[in-house]
């Protein structure tokens, strides 16, 4: 049996402009059919393709979908990239910045950014998540995963071996502890 698909109605953001990326990535939320997220890794709020990700929620009054917030990284630079992957679970998102320069890894490491909704329209950033071997390039976030309490990001630039640049990937797995709160790095696989 076929089912025929018709355009419901098309979102773009106010503030998008040229080269911003908008839909670079999308997932709804996974225990949910009433809000999804958006990448914008060309956004350039805070420098060139620092990115952003936009929240949306359905309202079942009106049966359209609308803007609930746009959402940044607290550390914000040029060529991040945030927003390249994204999922969201219930109120919790999860944001890749596979070009993000990491403290203890180098030039774009890449990391993952774990926002909560605190109200209607307020996310905060609840964690930011470093694989703990972090090299320059691994691309540590270039797609991310969250379901509830555990976060899967993948890192396909990761070198297994110090020999030549033996780039197979990785992918690392995040828990919360659910007495501290914080994010721990149980597994890369």
């Amino acid at each position: 049996k076929y089912y025929s698909w018709f355009k419901v109605q098309t979102l773009v953001p106010a503030n998008c402009t040229s080269d911003d990326y908008f839909g670079r990535s999308v997932k709804f939320d996974s225990e949910s059919d009433d809000q999804f997220i958006v990448g914008s890794v060309g956004d350039s709020t805070h420098g060139e393709s620092s990115g952003s990700a936009y929240v949306y929620e359905y309202d079942p009054t009106t049966t359209t979908w609308y803007l609930g917030a746009q959402i940044f990284a607290t550390d914000s630079q040029p060529g991040d990239s945030f927003g390249v992957s994204v999922a969201l679970n219930r109120n919790r998102a999860i944001v890749g910045a596979y070009k993000d320069n990491t403290d203890y890894g180098g030039i774009s490491v890449g990391s993952v950014y774990i926002f909560q909704k605190i109200n209607a329209t307020a996310w905060v950033e609840d964690a930011k998540l470093e694989n703990s071997d972090g090299m320059g390039d691994d691309g540590f976030g270039t797609q991310v995963a969250i379901y509830r309490d555990v976060v899967i990001a993948g890192s396909p630039g990761d070198d297994i071996s110090d020999i030549d640049r033996d780039t197979r990937g990785s992918v690392y797995i995040f828990s919360r502890d659910v007495i501290s709160g914080d994010w721990e790095e149980v597994k890369k696989v």
